[in-house]
């Protein structure tokens, strides 16, 4: 089962790219786990390897399997800790709005999206608003992301300029939304 996770991961990493830019990082992706945590991405500064972490409940979920595994995969297009400090950073909007927005994709045809946005919108409130600011901003220019990640690779150091190097016109308030630390 885990192998096909491994390259199920690479699937999604390889979709995240072709939707929202190359990934840029020196962190190499080494495989698929489970916790008993939330989902995430588990960086090994000792080998500059990044593993994405499931949570449990997706070991027996096949929508869960696709919901986190593309969300993580896509957080490997903008890693949050530096390889070589090893920093790590609080994500920003932008960035966990692009990634749930990302698993929304990735679920969409293989079950009925509706109960899993209601459960967004209900139990994970600051991840549905995320994504709708991440939505609104692509509404604006679906190629947005694309081309301020042209700019500044990483989302959490994305800023107001780099949107306007871009030449991504969207409305202050929005920018300055996404790019706040997410809660």
């Amino acid at each position: 089962m885990i192998e096909g996770l491994n390259e199920l991961a690479k699937n999604y990493l390889s979709a995240a790219e072709e939707n929202f830019g190359p990934q840029h990082s020196k962190w190499k992706f080494s495989h698929v786990e489970f916790n008993d945590d939330t989902p995430h991405l588990r960086y090994l500064k000792e080998t500059g390897e990044i593993v994405i972490s499931l949570s449990l409940a997706a070991k027996i979920n096949e929508n869960q399997i696709h919901f986190q595994l593309s969300h993580e995969a896509c957080h490997m297009l903008y890693p949050v800790m530096d390889i070589e400090t090893g920093i790590l950073e609080r994500a920003t909007i932008l960035n966990e709005g692009t990634s749930t927005l990302f698993s929304i994709c990735a679920l969409n045809g293989r079950c009925d999206i509706k109960p899993v946005l209601k459960d967004l919108q209900e139990r994970h409130k600051n991840y549905f608003h995320a994504m709708a600011l991440t939505q609104e901003l692509l509404n604006i220019d679906n190629n947005a992301i694309k081309k301020v990640r042209k700019i500044q690779p990483l989302l959490n150091k994305v800023t107001a300029d780099d949107f306007v190097e871009a030449k991504v016109q969207a409305p202050e308030l929005l920018i300055s939304s996404l790019l706040k630390t997410f809660e």
